[in-house]
């Protein structure tokens, strides 16, 4: 999306307020305006208070501007990676509508979601990434806004603005692996590109700031192998991204000497401090190309662009589906005409036919025994192998309290920090399929962590 010469960035944390306003000149951008406030024990009131302040000084000083990107933190949003046929493609919205609303814990109006078409590979696949955020995080933005005059034109989280800006600035070469590592608030963020595109996007809590380069290292490296797994021939990490306040860079440091990977401190537009990015990659939006394009604002809310894109797909589907109804009556009168000689011909086909599907349903039994037992061989589907799977994935920070483990069916509850991730951590894993919640997610009064309950069958 480009809209004018300067686009406005705003980065709303939950301990900080970051403003970035880009322009676009004859080859280059430039910064012509950005601003970190933190928020130290203030409350939400005053925090808003805060946040309109600045608003209104930029409306001031800045009269052109009319509209703004923003960015959520990390953690507000759920990241979902799909793996599909390329069948779906013509109806991928409604496709992914349906797959979504399987893996989240609520209801379809408590929620709103995007997605991107990542790539297409060579095994007729598609990768695609979706993003879900509860309606009234996106709410309260849209109304801190209502009495300012800036219109918000998208709503992103801090990983994809982050993720534009790299490849924009052309930080991040378009063949190889690579680590983009957000540390900000209470967690961090690890996000794997591979190849120009995001392969997954993590949270994780901080537990100790004396031990996180060593616990950033350990948690790439499972995220990284987890990939792999799926894509043997993925590159080994080429270079490690850091997002940081100036004076934690002793971190840069300490995780390329456990790692051994290159790495940097992110500064892909010539002064622009590092916790100003995500805010500079989303006012890069109304300037610039951008190669991830998600859009979490209500879809009556979003661009007028996205809005005829959804009308003339529903106009061509109506058209196709009236085109295939007057197909099928065509059809339908020719098969009238025959179906008087064709009937006779069934008739003395029937007793072979049935005995050929009896055979048939013999044949899928005995098949399925052999495709359990060549699983058997294959992977070993012992609970101590399904256990170790459960020890690596599973974060530290959740607990297992039961395992269920029946015949190719598996049932886990426990408590966690981020009960909603564990959907797609598990997916990830070759021995598992069709995970989902039997239960919604309950945090108790006092208890710092949620109850979940997942039920997941063997592959």
């Amino acid at each position: 999306m480009i809209s004018s010469a300067k686009g406005l960035g705003i980065d709303i944390g939950d301990k900080y307020l970051a403003v970035c306003i880009l322009e676009r000149g004859f080859k280059k951008i430039r910064v012509v305006d950005q601003t970190f406030i933190p928020f130290i024990s203030l409350s939400k009131d005053e925090k808003n208070k805060r946040i309109k302040e600045e608003l209104l000084r930029i409306k001031q000083e800045h009269p052109d501007l009319k509209s703004a990107s923003i960015t959520i933190p990390r953690k507000d949003i759920i990241y979902l990676s799909f793996n599909m046929p390329s069948a779906v493609k013509e109806n991928l919205s409604f496709t992914m509508r349906y797959e979504i609303g399987k893996k989240v814990p609520f209801s379809q109006n408590e929620y709103i979601y995007d997605f991107q078409l990542l790539n297409e590979q060579v095994n007729n696949s598609l990768n695609i990434m979706g993003i879900v955020v509860l309606k009234k995080i996106i709410d309260e933005i849209i109304s801190l806004f209502s009495s300012i005059d800036i219109k918000i034109i998208n709503i992103e989280p801090t990983t994809v603005a982050t993720f534009n800006l790299l490849l924009w600035g052309n930080m991040i070469p378009k063949n190889g692996t690579f680590l983009n590592i957000d540390i900000r608030d209470s967690n961090y963020t690890v996000d794997i590109i591979n190849n120009g595109v995001l392969m997954e996007s993590r949270l994780f809590p901080i537990r100790s700031t004396e031990l996180l380069a060593e616990d950033i290292a350990k948690k790439s490296e499972i995220l990284f192998y987890g990939i792999k797994r799926n894509l043997p021939d993925m590159d080994e990490i080429d270079k490690a991204f850091f997002i940081l306040p100036k004076e934690n860079k002793d971190i840069i440091s300490q995780f390329e000497k456990k790692t051994g990977i290159n790495s940097n401190l992110i500064e892909p537009i010539p002064d622009i401090e590092p916790q100003l990015v995500p805010a500079a990659g989303a006012a890069l939006l109304g300037i610039a190309t951008t190669s991830l394009h998600i859009n979490l604002l209500p879809e009556e809310q979003r661009p007028i662009v996205k809005k005829r894109k959804h009308t003339i797909t529903i106009i061509l589907a109506s058209l196709a589906f009236i085109l295939f109804i007057l197909w099928g009556a065509n059809g339908f009168i020719k098969d009238s005409i025959v179906e008087r000689n064709l009937k006779k011909r069934v008739e003395m086909l029937r007793p072979k036919a049935l005995a050929l599907l009896e055979e048939k349903k013999n044949i899928i039994k005995e098949k399925k025994k052999i495709e359990m037992i060549d699983k058997i061989i294959r992977w070993d589907l012992s609970f101590l192998n399904i256990l170790k799977e459960l020890t690596v994935l599973i974060p530290e920070t959740a607990y297992i309290e039961s395992l269920d483990f029946n015949k190719n069916q598996i049932t886990i509850s426990g408590r966690a920090d981020s009960a909603a991730d564990l959907i797609s951590i598990l997916e990830k894993s070759p021995l598992f399929k069709n995970v989902k919640f039997t239960s919604s997610i309950i945090r108790g009064r006092g208890d710092s962590k949620e109850r979940f309950s997942i039920k997941g069958e063997l592959e």
